[in-house]
């Protein structure tokens, strides 16, 4: 297991202070949890068990809920010029490379980069022609790069 809540108390169980609930009110409780690692997404599944006191009678009820986190969440945005972005390319510290095709769009190429940088977010470093340098570290500070390009296949 890669990913599990913390607990912040000595049992089992994870307490949390007296909360009022009244209608339109808001309350927040914060859920802390570990990840381990980042190379893969990440599915987080539990249950959260409150009790209601009413008229000196206990309600008990269960929350089950899924938190999926894929490898976008680790990554954060970050700036990098095009000269040291082409000497992380050449020195061989990214450990793991991969290529993707993508199915021919009829959709503008800035569009495109633009979308995969909000999506996944990653930054320009440089564009040219039909190419861009994109660039982004995850939150363990590992660098991310890739070269996004359109390429027009003629049969």
């Amino acid at each position: 297991m890669s990913s599990k809540l913390l607990n912040t108390t000595s049992t089992n169980l994870i307490s949390f202070p007296f909360i009022s609930i009244f209608p339109h009110l808001q309350n927040y409780i914060h859920i802390y949890f570990s990840i381990n690692a980042i190379s893969f997404s990440q599915k987080l599944k539990t249950t959260s068990t409150y009790s209601i006191n009413k008229s000196n009678i206990i309600e008990t009820d269960r929350i089950e809920f899924k938190l999926n986190l894929p490898c976008s969440q680790y990554l954060r945005q970050k700036t990098i010029d095009s000269i040291a972005f082409a000497d992380l390319m050449s020195s061989g510290a990214l450990i793991c490379q991969s290529q993707l095709r993508i199915s021919s769009s009829n959709q503008d190429f800035l569009l495109m980069t633009n979308t995969i940088c909000q999506f996944y977010r990653l930054t320009v470093v440089e564009k040219i022609n039909s190419a861009a340098s994109l660039y982004a570290e995850t939150i363990l500070e590992q660098p991310i790069a890739l070269l996004f390009k359109s390429i027009v296949c003629i049969f």
